[in-house]
């Protein structure tokens, strides 16, 4: 999957513009925890491999707005070159540590 994305902070009074007439219909936090080598082996190359939900996800940027989105663990490794008969888990204990966590709040709203 590619994935476009443009991200804007609204002023306050842009929000509440936006927000008129809308529903709030769930709210949730979402913790992810990314992870890299300890020389940035990945952040140098532009990818980012996060876990959100106990499930694993390497994006990579094509360039600034736009990102491949990998979410099967064999083709992670696979996109890190790393042995096909490497076991995901086992790659991450041996390879890799926590870069960060970064906790979103994520908000739906209907009735635009």
């Amino acid at each position: 999957m590619i994935e476009v994305e443009k991200k804007f902070q609204p002023t306050e009074e842009q929000e509440i513009k936006l927000l008129e007439g809308a529903t709030l219909i769930s709210e949730k936090q979402v913790v992810d925890i990314y992870y890299d080598t300890p020389t940035f082996e990945l952040a140098k190359k532009n990818m980012w491999l996060r876990n959100r939900d106990n499930g694993w996800e390497l994006k990579v940027y094509i360039n600034d707005d736009t990102a491949e989105e990998i979410t099967n663990e064999e083709e992670i490794l696979e996109k890190l070159n790393r042995d096909k008969l490497t076991q995901f888990n086992d790659f991450v204990a041996r390879e890799l540590e926590v870069l960060g966590k970064i906790l979103t709040d994520r908000k739906k709203y209907c009735g635009f």
